[in-house]
């Protein structure tokens, strides 16, 4: 008789992201990861583009309403691409569910 096959590191995590629920995953890995770390990037290269290495006037400009408003548009493409990308998730896991014979998670 064979053995089974483990799942990989990589389907470990999948499953593990898939467990814990789609609005955890859509918020921690689209919104916070992905929007506000990238929106914080784009400011501060914006912001010595236009402005040199004056940390004061990159600050003021992370923090004025463009800056604010910038943030909030790159956590909304988060959560677009967090949705994206749960949707990869969820077709992975159930495609192993399946494989392995276990009834899917809907």
């Amino acid at each position: 008789m064979g053995k089974k096959a483990q799942p990989t590191k990589q389907t470990q995590q999948l499953i593990k992201a898939y467990e814990k629920g789609k609005f955890k995953y859509i918020f921690r890995h689209g919104v916070l990861n992905w929007g506000i770390t990238t929106g914080f990037i784009f400011l501060l290269i914006v912001g010595v583009v236009r402005n040199g290495l004056s940390l004061s006037q990159i600050s003021e400009d992370i923090f004025s309403t463009n800056g604010i408003l910038t943030l909030m548009i790159f956590c909304a493409l988060g959560a677009v691409w967090g949705n994206m990308m749960w949707g990869w998730i969820k077709k992975e896991v159930e495609k192993g569910q399946y494989n392995q014979g276990k009834k899917a998670k809907k």
